[in-house]
């Protein structure tokens, strides 16, 4: 029997290949973890556990089980999202099976409001006299409970990157701007409320906070797989997180682990800017797409050749990776671009079904999109996707095809304004706070509301009440003013309203 170290199971699966898919047939066929090939038995899967990236994507691996299983009943693995802390749960969760002795999170909203009651209780107790701040400084201290809500959103992500990069708090108190002693003085004190009074309520309800309960199941997790078990996958993350990566580390040398990686470069990058990747410190390196990734294989002792590739991506889609990984080389190698690393054939089948659309406006645009989408779905077999940042690209995109009659699942969802619900508690709003006849007719005339309905006549009504008061001049703004407009002789188009029709008015007003 060999005494080597076992190498770390760590595969990835290329840019260019479904990467759901892939790691279905993968797992299914036994090419993922040698000795488990569960295709044939219906009950093998349940022993398995497969970690991912989002609650989305954990959603999204169970529709691909159940379209390579063609049906067949077959018992599910279980599935985990490392990430969403503060998303619904849905399912059950792999990670809430060790967390039998942890106290549980305290709820979003609530966390939420309780944090803005600390943050006001702050912005009352702040000596402004002893920081000498002028009567310019008063946006730096909340003053309603809009600014408390706001800065609490803040708070709520300081204390999930504390949570999630495991940082030492203390060291905030030993730094000094100088300067800037008098506003750095205001952040100190504003910062006690996430790391001293925010903790200190958590102790006192006996809750946690998410993401310290979410690193803390992390870690009972890393335990059960220590301690061995069934076959255990984590695929799709890059370990930016320590606890993730700890994870990530005990499956890659789990006996029956796996770790898939997306779409690692294993070859488009020369060594040494990959080493760059790893090694170098400019802030524009944070954001290249294989710095997480150059970053958790050094954390797994393993080169770029140790990484078996799961499944080949077509010969086009691989050249087209190469020449992205090109383009998106760090810069001090940029050099290297003149040694021409594709041959032209291959950059000619890279770039073959890339097409570029100069649009003169907002709407072509979005309707050179709309007929991309449209040409996919005549086309048998094809699946076609809009990936774009722009909002408001994406809601003409979906308008465009609503009229022919495609609707599109948006995965970012549908803005609360937007929705039919939503656009009524708006106009509602923007009533309460200015009752100006504008406002006010805008949400009568909104399909969804109904306050005109108990007047018998309910378009009667509305038109009633803005002939003869909302288009009348008033005196001063205010319900009364329309009463009183109400009750004055009309003249011009208003005159055709008898007593009946103003006193549906007067109901409805």
């Amino acid at each position: 029997m060999s005494d080597s170290p076992r190498v770390p199971n760590v595969v990835t699966i290329p840019a260019g290949a479904p990467f759901l898919r892939t790691l279905v047939d993968g797992l299914l066929d036994g090419a993922l973890i040698p000795g488990f090939a569960p295709r044939g038995d219906p009950l093998a899967l349940a022993d398995a556990t497969i970690f991912l990236p989002t609650r989305r994507a954990s959603r999204a691996l169970r529709d691909a089980f159940l379209e390579a299983l063609d049906g067949r009943a077959t018992l599910l693995p279980r599935i985990a999202p490392l990430g969403d802390v503060d998303a619904d749960i849905e399912a059950a969760d792999p990670l809430d099976d060790a967390d039998a002795d942890l106290p549980p999170a305290v709820a979003p909203l609530e966390r939420r409001l309780t944090l803005a009651r600390l943050v006001s209780r702050f912005a009352e107790t702040l000596d402004r006299s002893a920081l000498a701040l002028g009567d310019d400084d008063g946006p730096l201290i909340p003053a309603t409970a809009a600014e408390a809500i706001h800065l609490a959103g803040d708070l709520e992500a300081l204390i999930d990157a504390i949570e999630t990069e495991e940082v030492d708090i203390t060291a905030l108190d030993r730094l000094a701007p100088g300067e800037h002693d008098q506003y750095w003085a205001i952040t100190q004190s504003f910062l006690q409320v996430a790391l001293r009074l925010w903790p200190e309520h958590l102790d006192e309800i006996r809750r946690l906070d998410p993401s310290r309960r979410r690193r803390l199941q992390i870690d009972a997790a890393i335990a059960r797989v220590q301690a061995g078990g069934g076959p255990v996958v984590a695929a799709g993350s890059t370990g930016s997180a320590p606890a993730t990566r700890r994870l990530i580390a005990a499956i890659a040398n789990a006996p029956q682990g796996a770790v898939v990686l997306p779409g690692l470069d294993r070859d488009g990058l020369d060594d040494a800017s990959w080493a760059t990747l790893i090694e170098g410190d400019e802030p524009a390196l944070a954001g290249h797409p294989q710095r997480g990734l150059s970053h958790l294989l050094r954390a797994l002792g393993l080169a770029r050749a140790e990484v078996r590739e799961l499944a080949p991506a077509p010969r086009p889609l691989a050249a087209r990776g190469k020449l992205v990984a090109e383009a998106l080389r760090p810069a001090d190698t940029t050099d290297l671009w003149s040694r021409a690393p594709l041959a032209p054939a291959e950059r000619a089948a890279a770039l073959g079904e890339v097409a570029i659309v100069a649009a003169a406006h907002p709407r072509g645009e979005a309707t050179a999109a709309a007929l991309a989408l449209r040409e996919a779905l005549e086309t048998p077999g094809k699946t076609a996707a809009l990936v774009t940042p722009d909002r408001s690209l994406a809601a003409r995109v979906a308008v465009e095809l609503e009229r022919w009659g495609v609707a599109i699942d948006d995965s970012a969802g549908q803005p609360l304004g937007s929705a039919r619900a939503g656009a009524l508690l708006r106009l509602a709003a923007d009533a309460a706070l200015d009752p100006s006849p504008g406002n006010l007719l805008a949400l009568l005339r909104a399909p969804a509301c109904r306050l005109a309905a108990e007047a018998g006549r309910p378009e009667r009504a509305i038109d009633a009440l803005d002939l003869v008061a909302f288009r009348t001049p008033l005196a001063k703004p205010g319900f009364a003013a329309l009463r009183a407009a109400l009750g004055a002789p009309a003249r011009g188009p208003a005159a055709r309203f008898g007593s009946a029709d103003r006193a549906q008015a007067a109901r409805l007003l």
